[in-house]
């Protein structure tokens, strides 16, 4: 594919190294674009964002962070965008999204409370729906007992969602304990390790991946990890398995549970039924995700290209 001649500068925070969440973003970008990377360190739970960088290009595209107000003075004369993550957001206030409006910033959205903020205060947007490629079909469950798995990341604890299946369904609870850095490990009574089957894997970022994806291709049923979720690639790469997703009712989880063939919210009580017999189902409606995301690909080049 020859790439045409606009040339941006995807800048990123450093965290996103081991979690790769920007990636997907900057290898399509790429794709059509010549484009370098940025990555903004952390000092003080705040971001140092060096403007004055000489590699900075004409168009910037911001990853979650989005710089203050004396830098992006600065870039007045680039073209900037930005992909905001609604768990990150939540907290911004009024003010905050009259400067994004200020600035002419356009915005790459994947919530519909996103696009919200942006119809009120006329700033230009496309939504998106991200979702991974299927890589087989998949069909009903013959078993009679499910195993779940669980990333302990730290927002979302095990007695969130425990009590929302009947642990006689139980073969037993994959718990990955791989925690923010924030966040401590939970505590878990040795009564309910033994009664619904809970065993314990640890893992590290970075190294996570191997271990990580045998114990989910394992599973039946996948609890989101995050109380809310900006894209959520670790549910949505579940989905694309066929997985069964239990979640909070929160952005962006609520964007692609639509049934409860899909997936349950931890305060409704799970069916074992909707788990084990409507994979097929699970099936077609990833591969029309996973299509509306290719569909939608080429908007955003051109949506980046004016």
């Amino acid at each position: 594919m020859k790439k045409k001649n606009k040339k941006f500068t995807f800048i990123d925070i450093e965290f996103h190294k081991k979690t790769k969440s920007g990636f997907f973003l900057f290898n399509l970008i790429s794709d059509y674009y010549e484009t370098n990377f940025l990555w903004v360190k952390s000092q003080n739970k705040k971001f140092i964002f060096n403007y004055k960088k000489k590699n900075l290009k004409k168009n910037l595209f911001f990853f979650q962070f989005l710089p203050n107000i004396r830098e992006l003075l600065s870039l007045r004369n680039k073209n900037l965008f930005w992909a905001p993550m609604y768990d990150d957001i939540k907290n911004k206030n009024y003010f905050f999204w009259l400067i994004v409006s200020f600035f002419n910033i356009r915005v790459i959205s994947f919530s519909r409370r996103i696009n919200k903020l942006c119809k009120i205060f006329k700033i230009k947007f496309i939504y998106l729906k991200y979702f991974p490629d299927i890589k087989k079909k998949y069909s009903k469950l013959k078993k009679k007992k499910i195993s779940i798995f669980f990333w302990y990341r730290g927002t979302v604890k095990l007695y969130d969602w425990i009590n929302s299946i009947d642990p006689e369904y139980i073969n037993e609870i994959i718990y990955f304990n791989l925690k923010d850095p924030a966040f401590k490990n939970e505590k878990i009574k040795n009564e309910d390790k033994i009664k619904y089957k809970i065993k314990f894997y640890y893992g590290r970022f970075g190294k996570k991946d191997k271990i990580y994806k045998s114990l989910v291709d394992k599973c039946d049923v996948y609890v989101a990890p995050r109380e809310r979720e900006g894209i959520g690639h670790s549910f949505l790469e579940a989905m694309a398995k066929g997985k069964y997703i239990l979640s909070k009712n929160e952005e962006t989880m609520n964007e692609y549970i639509l049934s409860k063939k899909i997936g349950n919210y931890f305060e409704q009580k799970m069916q074992i039924e909707n788990i084990l017999n409507y994979r097929y189902e699970r099936y077609k409606n990833a591969l029309k995700l996973s299509n509306n995301w290719n569909k939608k690909k080429i908007k955003l080049i051109n949506f980046l290209k004016k």
